[in-house]
């Protein structure tokens, strides 16, 4: 019986009848696969490997997570969460000295993390004894590292002394890795993570590094803390941030400091609560301190005491070059930026909630590839998943959805691919591709490929038509 089946299966497949389906646990080559919370604490074993999620992972079992890696031994290697979520993840700490670091990661250093969604978080760090404490759903301290898509939701609570760098997704960048570079890019991030953060300055730091300004300025923001070479984009704040600074701060809706924020937007609650006289705090609606904001949408609610520099967008400038303010929108009625002591002109301007519904109102926000409306209001558009399958013609292109970090086409004489996701016909076949999207998902990918065709007057004319109609709808 057994043989029979085996052979009408077999007819059922060469007919096409049958499409095969890869196992779900398919797991591509060179990744340790991440199945259950013993797997997931066992990546600190071998913080250069590689890893995949296979499924959700529950930590509610778990008791205190202790976070992975250290400045002296950080993640330095891959995690994919193949959009998987990371649930109830709980960590408390009362002594910052032992772990100053706190996330999924307390360090990574030349490493990437792409589609982790942490669910249910609950940070509680409680120590106002010292200084210097890094906190983020995803990494205490990142250094030159590349975290996509990836979310937090649930609470972040952090009462320290001076020095506090806290964040949804990451907190800081370590001044203590320097053969690191020290760039990070986050992309396509959301924090949906309740942040709470108050500094005491009952006694001075315990811990000194030399550099006071630093263990002194408290830098929080919806998806960073503070990094002054970090790249944010198309990254989403939609909670509550509430800070009370001991000293200096620096605070916004997306990061507390950041060098380039583009295409990104916060509807969160930011408010600073009162500031110490000789204090020097900032708040934005987008950032504390930054360089350049681009494209970016701000409708939270900000509320700064006497003593904090306010504005709708930036709190102050960063650093001795003049802002870059291109293509923002802001509601409400504050000055883009809250201390401009030069008065530097910016391309940004203030929209009232029915403007706000209005593309032609929002000009400079891509509503083809990066914004969408929903509900009368601009916001980003979801990540792009990759397809099932692809079909493209000898000679011809199709590009996928999202980038890649890993993908490579079963057989090479029908189609190949590259690193940006496009898809190139060689002759008429057909292959699968196991791919790693950007986005941190993993997949499959049918690709066929057919008979070149020729392109017609027709063809072109059609052509011709859609790019009118896309540039007329994304102007009204």
């Amino acid at each position: 019986m057994k043989k029979l089946f085996a052979f009408l299966l077999s007819v059922l497949l060469l007919c096409g009848v049958v499409t095969p389906v890869f196992a779900a646990d398919d797991v591509p080559a060179g990744y340790t696969p991440i199945r259950t919370a013993e797997d997931l604490n066992n990546i600190r074993n071998d913080l250069n490997g590689k890893y995949i999620l296979m499924n959700d992972i529950d930590l509610s079992e778990f008791g205190n997570w202790s976070p992975i890696g250290s400045l002296q031994s950080p993640f330095r290697g891959t995690l994919i969460g193949n959009l998987h979520a990371v649930r109830s993840m709980r960590i408390g700490i009362t002594d910052t000295i032992a772990t100053p670091n706190v996330g999924l990661f307390a360090v990574v250093a030349g490493a990437t993390v792409a589609g982790v969604q942490l669910e249910t978080l609950s940070i509680s760090v409680d120590d106002p004894r010292y200084s210097s404490i890094a906190v983020g759903g995803i990494a205490g301290i990142l250094s030159q590292s590349s975290i996509r898509n990836c979310s937090a939701s649930g609470t972040i609570s952090v009462v320290g002394g001076r020095g506090l760098f806290v964040g949804g997704i990451g907190g800081w960048s370590s001044a203590f890795l320097p053969k690191e570079g020290g760039e990070v890019m986050l992309a396509d991030c959301r924090n949906h993570c309740k942040i709470t953060v108050v500094g005491h300055c009952n006694e001075p730091p315990v811990i000194s590094y030399g550099d006071e300004y630093l263990f002194n300025h408290t830098q929080v923001g919806g998806i960073l803390g503070g990094h002054e070479k970090a790249e944010i984009l198309r990254c989403t704040n939609d909670s509550a941030l509430s800070v009370q600074p001991l000293y200096d701060a620096a605070v916004g809706g997306i990061a507390g400091v950041a060098a380039v924020v583009q295409d990104c937007r916060s509807i969160g609650a930011v408010e600073i609560g009162s500031v110490p006289a000789n204090g020097a705090c900032c708040l934005g609606g987008i950032a504390g301190q930054a360089a350049e904001l681009q494209s970016c949408v701000q409708t939270a609610t900000l509320s700064g005491t006497n003593g904090v520099v306010c504005g709708a967008l930036l709190g102050r400038i960063s650093g001795k070059a003049e802002p870059q303010l291109k293509g923002c929108y802001y509601l409400g009625s504050q000055t883009p930026i809250g201390e401009n002591p030069n008065n530097i002109k910016t391309k940004a301007a203030e929209r009232t909630e029915k403007e706000l519904s209005q593309r032609r109102k929002l000009r400079g926000l891509d509503f083809k590839a990066v914004w969408m409306m929903e509900n009368n209001q601009p916001r980003l558009i979801d990540p792009q998943v990759l397809p099932e399958a692809v079909t493209v013609a000898v000679d011809a292109t199709k590009a996928l959805s999202t980038a890649l970090i890993e993908g490579k086409t079963a057989n090479e004489q029908v189609a190949v691919i590259d690193s940006n996701g496009t898809v190139t016909g060689i002759s008429q076949g057909e292959t699968t591709a196991a791919l790693i999207s950007a986005n941190g998902e993993f997949k499959t990918v049918t690709i066929t490929v057919k008979p070149a065709q020729k392109r017609t007057l027709w063809m072109i004319l059609v052509s011709w038509i859609s790019g009118l109609f896309e540039m007329f709808k994304n102007l009204f």
